[in-house]
């Protein structure tokens, strides 16, 4: 059964550090905006929030950002990469009502 539909998706570019993809959950008829990207980039965001072990939203503080930092830099030492995900529902910069490329808000998805 099918939870989502995506709306709009913005390939990852190595300008942008991120992919992006805007979907529309039919449990709700919300738009949900999908971002995977750089650590360095994503963790730059001064608006994101983490869940923690116990499900709950909390601000990501610069004690929780340096833990993030290190365990990606014990990662890339290994010869891993490592990618952050982050999520945004309803009320994303103009994107509640997307409707397409020719929205007026299209360009928020690409920057």
């Amino acid at each position: 059964m099918k939870r989502q539909k995506v709306l709009a998706t913005m390939a990852f570019s190595r300008d942008r550090k991120k992919m992006s993809v805007l979907c529309n959950d039919y449990a709700d008829d919300k738009n949900i905006l999908y971002i995977k990207g750089a650590p360095d980039y994503m963790l730059g965001d001064k608006k994101c929030q983490y869940l923690d072990s116990d499900g709950k939203v909390k601000p990501l503080d610069a004690h929780v950002k340096k833990a993030l930092k290190d365990k990606q830099k014990e990662l890339a030492r290994k010869g891993l990469r490592t990618l952050l995900m982050a999520y945004k529902k309803d009320n994303i910069c103009g994107l509640s009502d997307y409707s397409g490329s020719k929205h007026p808000a299209h360009k928020v998805l690409e920057d």
